[in-house]
């Protein structure tokens, strides 16, 4: 059991390389302003020399007038004001000049641009090598060290995988990885341990977190209630009735009295089955016929059961699917005749999914208190066991661990880390 999850974080000794502290971010050197080239435009003539021209010209004009015409007295004309269409001509000659002006702001507005924002990088940079140089000295003086956010990244997609591998349900795997995740920035890890042990012994907190409390030894050796009475339901196959026999087995090891409720009188030889199991253990057996009202059967055990003053009751139901709803309605109906202190749900470790959609289902039409997982000792996964407790808030009340009697096991975070070291 719990073979991926251990290969989880085994896998961090492989993938994570190096040390988990952190690491000085690099310099970024700072990046060359792009030379943007600007071309020179040729700026049209300006109203001066066009002036000159004009004089030229009319002084070539005048020159050949000269030469064929006599001179004429030279009169003195009052100098005229520029006509409209003068007026326009200079306004358009002008117009090039504005333009060249307007493309030059626009050149020269990205560079000034690119510059102020390297200037906030380097801001930044600044900023975070101030920040990484605290966490440094820090880090000296503490005994733990934080991971760098890509590394933390690494880390929970590795076990995320792990998880899922496992048969973890996908909310309990997010709400596993949220805690981990958050616990880790928070408090970091030892720095007297490797980083795997150090995420691992994070890892089985959370678990102690999440999880309910579970039920123990001495729940059952120091109860004082009489009789105690429990009822076992859950789908076919699933060892219900090996599981009776095993708490039986325990509870008459360390002195209590006990009764069984043969109530399943709809398998065939399962009231033998159950008969076999009394006579080895040296209990007692209240019995009906094949075909009987089952709650009746439970109600017989427990009037017997306070007339003997004895300590335990428990009751075997048939198993059934989750899916038939005349099956599951006779379950509420024995729950109401027997009214019994606890109601079990048992399933197999093996299940997977498969028992997590199932205990889902039974929780619905029963409510039971706690669950039992059997065939655990063969399960290399873990996942069903995490599921059903943490994500339906349900208790572990035993483990089956094996084909024996004695082959029971009580849940605790001492279970959980021995199954990771194996």
């Amino acid at each position: 059991m719990f073979g991926a999850l251990k290969n989880a974080f085994n896998a961090l000794k492989e993938k994570i390389i190096g040390s988990a502290k952190p690491k000085d971010q690099p310099k970024e050197e700072p990046k060359e302003i792009p030379k943007v080239e600007t071309k020179r435009e040729t700026k049209p003539e300006t109203k001066v020399e066009t002036q000159k021209e004009i004089q030229k010209e009319t002084h070539k004009e005048t020159q050949k007038v000269e030469q064929k015409v006599e001179p004429e007295p030279i009169v003195q004309k009052p100098i005229s004001k520029p006509q409209p269409q003068q007026i326009h001509q200079t306004k358009v000659k002008e117009e090039p000049i504005k333009v060249v002006k307007e493309e030059k702001k626009e050149i020269e507005a990205p560079v000034e641009k690119h510059i102020v924002e390297q200037k906030e990088e380097k801001k930044e940079e600044k900023r975070e090598e101030k920040v990484s140089i605290i966490t440094k000295i820090k880090s000296v003086f503490s005994s733990s060290y934080y991971l760098s956010e890509s590394d933390l990244n690494r880390i929970t997609e590795e076990l995320e995988i792990s998880f899922l591998q496992a048969d973890l349900s996908i909310e309990v795997t997010d709400e596993l990885l949220k805690t981990l995740r958050s616990k880790i920035k928070k408090e970091g890890l030892p720095k007297d341990m490797p980083l795997e042990d150090g995420v691992k012994e994070i890892f089985i907190r959370t678990i102690q977190e999440l999880l309910p409390n579970s039920y123990t030894s001495e729940f059952f050796t120091k109860q004082t209630k009489k009789p105690y009475t429990i009822m076992f339901v859950g789908t076919n196959g699933t060892g219900k009735t090996t599981s009776i026999a095993k708490l039986a087995h325990f509870l008459k090891k360390n002195g209590k009295s006990v009764v069984l409720s043969a109530s399943d009188t709809y398998r065939a030889a399962s009231i033998e089955q159950l008969q076999g199991h009394a006579e080895k253990i040296g209990v007692e057996l209240i019995k009906g016929k094949y075909g009987q009202d089952p709650a009746s059967v439970a109600f017989d055990a427990i009037a017997y059961a306070k007339s003997k003053n004895l300590d335990f009751v428990l009751i075997d139901t048939a198993g059934r699917q989750d899916t038939n709803d005349g099956l599951m309605k006779e379950l509420a109906k024995i729950r109401r005749v027997a009214n019994p202190d606890l109601v079990v749900f048992v399933s197999e470790a093996l299940a997977g999914q498969t028992a997590i959609i199932q205990a889902g289902n039974f929780s619905e039409i029963t409510n039971f208190d706690a669950f039992a997982l059997t065939k655990v000792d063969v399960d290399d996964k873990g996942g069903t066991l995490l599921s059903i407790a943490i994500g339906l808030k349900k208790p572990v009340i035993f483990l089956g661990v094996g084909q024996e009697y004695k082959d029971i096991a009580f849940f605790d975070l001492a279970f959980i880390e021995k199954m990771l070291e194996q």
